[in-house]
């Protein structure tokens, strides 16, 4: 068995050292979401900003202070990206990738 696979495994390093890098697969040890974080107000009540009609000195100021007219902040949170700890060759390397990697990342070598 093992002498079939020599002269593939021959083949396979002949190929890495003309192309001078190779393509493995590193190992994911954390992913951290990157946050873009956007506060949006919103208004409830009457906030019309239509003046009313006729001379009726309460609804009048009613509108003026815009007693009815309540805003309430909320935060809404956007993922970006992720930063990813991945282990290659016993060393860690940090990397921002778009889209979460799961298990493992493609790391590309270069062989000198």
């Amino acid at each position: 068995m093992i002498k079939h696979l020599i002269p593939a495994l021959l083949m396979l390093s002949a190929l890495v050292a003309a192309a001078g890098e190779l393509v493995v697969q590193s190992r994911v040890v954390d992913v951290e979401p990157l946050l873009q974080r956007e506060r949006i107000a919103r208004e409830t009540g009457d906030c019309d900003p239509i003046r009313p009609a006729g001379d009726d000195l309460a609804a009048l100021l009613t509108w003026d202070l815009r007693a009815n007219c309540r805003v309430s902040y909320e935060t809404r949170e956007t993922v970006t990206g992720y930063r990813v700890v991945h282990v290659v060759d016993g060393r860690r390397l940090v990397q921002i990738v778009d889209q979460h990697p799961g298990d493992t990342l493609p790391v590309r070598l270069t062989l000198h």
